[in-house]
């Protein structure tokens, strides 16, 4: 809320970027309601500015077994066998 404007809508996006290859980026990015598209490349970019690489292990997973916690979100990384899709759980 502004005193001006009253109420101010607002988007936001997490971009995630990578190669499936061991490099990865992310950004979170605030923007006015209406200007997705601008926000969403605003979002791109900034996700591949901030690009770190993962070291892995045979060329197709990660060493081993982590999880991360921020505020409400779990990041939960998992080594899978050869030959098992890694999909997110629904």
């Amino acid at each position: 809320m502004t005193g001006k404007y009253g109420r101010v809508r607002e988007l936001r996006l997490l971009m995630v970027t990578g190669n499936r290859n061991g490099t990865a980026g992310f950004s979170f990015t605030r923007a006015k309601a209406g200007r997705g598209p601008q926000a969403f490349q605003r979002a791109t970019n900034k996700a591949g500015l901030r690009l770190i690489t993962i070291d892995l292990y045979e060329d197709r997973t990660i060493f081993h077994n982590f999880f991360s916690n921020f505020g409400s979100t779990t990041i939960i990384a998992q080594q899978k066998p050869k030959g098992i899709l890694s999909v997110a759980p629904s």
